[in-house]
């Protein structure tokens, strides 16, 4: 019985030796037919200076293949020193027009443009016979020659930062044109790809820009009201761009835009995916354009926050705790308090004061204390008496003794407690006891002790001057 379980272990063994053996060599083979292919890639890029359909397609199936694939650094700059030398050739029948091999050579810059940034944005610095790629794709667009392809090496194009020409302006007036007919036969692959070229034009535009941005806004907008009219699947790529054309520029888009925000919210009910991109814009506008914003949308963003507070959607509701934060900490040049909509329909404040509470998704509760904490910095007096009504320090000193939240919600909760005690002219809230404080003086992190330590000292002095006038 023992020789058997000895010869059973000695062929366990070689068995492990024949499958490493056999995986060793399955890796240096596949190292070897990869190194292979580079080479084939690098033969294709080679040949494709002779331009031939055969050639050019070729190429574009290796590029293809290996846009997929992690290279050395010195493999992607081979292929850039390659495809620098190959884009000045290669734009040479795309400018004269011939016509067999455009579509292929479009392809190919599709491909390289995919590849490697730099060699996106040595394509777009490049000059080819006395024009710019920018003014050889608009040409493209205007005349409707191979539009789709156009499109999508434009998008590649204006992926990248800092990529952006004087001859912007002309290709952005000509998209428009082209954007019209396309509304006008609802294609939506065109639209789609004219979102995209717009979203990341706008995501890396630059101050050096000096044209009109009318026309960028108008196309950004005309691009908007399609997506919510017809609820397309790419509308969020369309709010993507209205979010970037907001931050940007300062146009009192609110008052022109009210009835488009309006049916975007609308929307939002039934596509929970677009909510954070929403609060988003709602973020630009309480910040860059407060007057016609709180004039024109904070009900209409309380009734919204309302319902989707309520709705559990937890992966939405932090984004509306953020909107609230960000609404809260806005200062009011006016007479009016921005908070008092919010104390007036007080839903929202109890249900943020909910949130924080045991039982909450993590992600929501931090979300809801830091909310509070700003609630309560912005709060007057009569508002953080409100407050006061709905315990809320009670609910304070519960998260205080949860140690699953990070330092960064326990130290909100105790900037809270120490505003709230503030407010009270240092008579602290009821059940505020120290001992349940001095856990958090031992705390790793020097500002949660430093106000732990004034939040009991300020507590025993009331504690003190209580006793004093029992006494007198």
């Amino acid at each position: 019985m023992l020789n058997y379980k000895r010869e059973i272990f000695r062929i366990n063994i070689r068995q492990q030796k024949h499958e490493e053996i056999f995986l060793q060599k399955r890796i240096v083979s596949h190292q070897k037919e990869k190194e292979q292919s580079f080479e084939m890639l690098i033969q294709a890029m080679d040949n494709a200076k002779v331009i031939t359909l055969r050639n050019l397609d070729e190429l574009n199936g290796y590029l293809q293949y290996f846009a997929k694939t992690k290279l050395t650094i010195d493999q992607i700059l081979l292929v850039e020193h390659y495809a620098n030398t190959l884009m000045t050739i290669l734009i040479n029948p795309i400018v004269y027009n011939v016509n067999e091999l455009i579509k292929e050579i479009l392809t190919l810059l599709v491909n390289l443009a995919q590849f490697s940034e730099r060699i996106s944005i040595n394509l777009l610095k490049s000059n080819f016979v006395n024009c710019n790629i920018i003014q050889i794709l608009s040409s493209f667009i205007q005349n409707k020659i191979e539009v789709i392809l156009t499109l999508e090496l434009l998008m590649n194009l204006w992926g990248n930062s800092n990529s952006h020409q004087k001859y912007d302006q002309n290709l952005i007036q000509t998209i428009e044109i082209y954007l019209d007919c396309c509304i006008s036969i609802n294609d939506n692959i065109s639209i789609q790809l004219i979102s995209k070229c717009l979203k990341n034009y706008l995501q890396n535009i630059s101050d050096e820009n000096n044209f009109e941005y009318e026309y960028l806004i108008n196309i950004v907008r005309k691009l908007l009201n399609y997506g919510v009219q017809e609820s397309v699947d790419f509308l969020d790529v369309q709010i993507e761009a209205y979010c970037s054309i907001v931050q940007l520029f300062n146009h009192n888009f609110v008052i022109q835009d009210l009835n488009m925000i309006l049916s975007i919210l609308d929307l939002c009910i039934k596509k929970p995916e677009l909510i954070e991109m929403i609060t988003r814009i709602f973020s630009y506008f309480s910040i860059n354009e407060p007057d016609s914003f709180y004039e024109k949308l904070i009900m209409s963003v309380i009734q919204f926050s309302k319902h989707i507070i309520r709705s559990s959607l937890n992966e939405q509701i932090p984004c509306i705790l953020n909107l609230c934060s960000i609404i809260f900490h806005q200062e009011c040049e006016k007479n009016y308090n921005i908070l008092q909509p919010y104390y007036n329909d007080s839903v929202i404040i109890m249900e943020i004061i909910r949130l924080q509470e045991d039982g909450q998704p993590r992600k929501i509760r931090e979300a809801a204390i830091r909310c509070i904490k700003i609630l309560i910095e912005n709060s007057n007096e009569n508002q953080i008496q409100l407050l006061i009504f709905e315990k809320i320090h009670l609910k304070l000193m519960d998260v205080l003794n949860d140690f699953s939240l990070n330092s960064n919600s326990i130290l909100f909760t105790l900037i809270s407690l120490h505003n709230l005690m503030k407010t009270q002219r240092n008579k602290y809230p009821e059940c505020l006891e120290p001992q349940n404080l001095i856990h958090l003086t031992n705390s790793k992190n020097k500002d949660i002790q430093k106000i732990t330590y004034e939040i009991i000292q300020q507590v025993e002095e009331s504690n003190h001057n209580c006793m004093s006038n029992i006494l007198l």
